[in-house]
């Protein structure tokens, strides 16, 4: 009976710290962890994780460089998840390399494909593609959401080309793009101002019914207002099964850029029965400041 209240003790002193560490109480934690007889590896584990939650990623780290030496230094695949993710804000592309090679000989890679997608993501942010595509190339599985994540991180540091590509491997390895793909590879063609794979890709997301869905619909009208096209972008807004906000401005600024108060006046007129914001105000008092039209501005009855 006495082993077992010992044992249930040492369990709630665990517990306590987690808990401590989850409400974002790091130090607490850490202090209570270290008044531990029996501290467990799992808890060690959860105040990484909860270090990289409450956005304290050069802490969770160091804790992992210094568990190297303890007994607390087995991880499973979430805990390595984390830590890759803490790599990523601060650039910390040294540790992420330790990272790497430990969930390599652990065979984590094999275990849970998770940690490899965040590999890729953590050497894209870092802008290392060549590594991030080395990591993707050598992944025994490899889902929408990897391929998505090397997509997304050729977009975001300029290889435009190199999105579309590793689109086309994609398929061509039986994986279908999902609407987080569309985004991500439409982000690619905005920055190229490449309208004629935009319009591809159109047609793709029309066929697998991703064209009506709102975030996808809006990168469509923004891709199409980068390129000009401002018929195209209009087919998209009345295609969008939802439109918000952000879908009015972006068919609002096209007008604006292509010198069309009246169409402008008009779009915002129809908002009007919706919901406005700072955007849109701003936007016609571009329009109207760029055409110097007096009319225009009394007709926007501004507060």
């Amino acid at each position: 009976m006495q082993r077992n209240g010992l044992v249930h003790q040492q369990l709630l002193g665990n517990q306590l710290v987690s808990v401590l560490a989850q409400l974002g109480l790091i130090d607490d934690a850490l202090q209570s962890y270290g008044n531990l007889s029996h501290p467990m590896p799992s808890t060690w584990r959860s105040i990484i994780r909860s270090c990289v939650q409450w956005d304290l990623p050069d802490l969770a780290l160091t804790l992992y460089e210094n568990s190297q030496k303890t007994e607390t230094s087995y991880f499973i695949g979430r805990t390595f998840i984390s830590l890759i993710k803490a790599c990523a804000k601060p650039k910390n592309v040294k540790i992420g390399c330790l990272l790497h090679d430990h969930v390599f000989h652990t065979h984590m890679l094999i275990r849970n494909p998770f940690v490899g997608s965040s590999l890729v993501d953590m050497y894209c942010k870092c802008g290392l593609l060549s590594e991030a595509k080395q990591v993707l190339d050598g992944l025994p599985m490899k889902d929408v959401v990897t391929w998505t994540t090397m997509i997304d991180g050729y977009a975001e540091n300029g290889h435009s080309e190199e999105a579309v590509i590793c689109l086309a491997e994609m398929q061509q390895a039986g994986i279908h793009p999902n609407s987080a793909t569309f985004i991500c590879v439409l982000k690619a063609c905005i920055n190229a101002g490449d309208l004629s794979k935009g319009k591809a890709l159109h047609a793709d997301a029309r066929k697998d019914g991703y064209a009506s869905n709102l975030v996808v619909g809006n990168t469509l009208m923004t891709m199409y207002g980068k390129c000009a096209a401002l018929a195209e972008a209009e087919d998209v807004f009345h295609g969008i099964s939802d439109s918000n906000i952000v879908s009015w401005n972006v068919l609002l600024f096209m007008c604006i850029d292509k010198g069309q108060g009246e169409s402008a006046l008009q779009i915002y007129k129809q908002k009007q029965e919706n919901a406005l914001d700072d955007v849109t105000l701003i936007g016609m008092l571009q329009a109207c400041a760029s055409m110097g039209s007096l009319k225009i501005c009394k007709q926007l009855h501004l507060p």
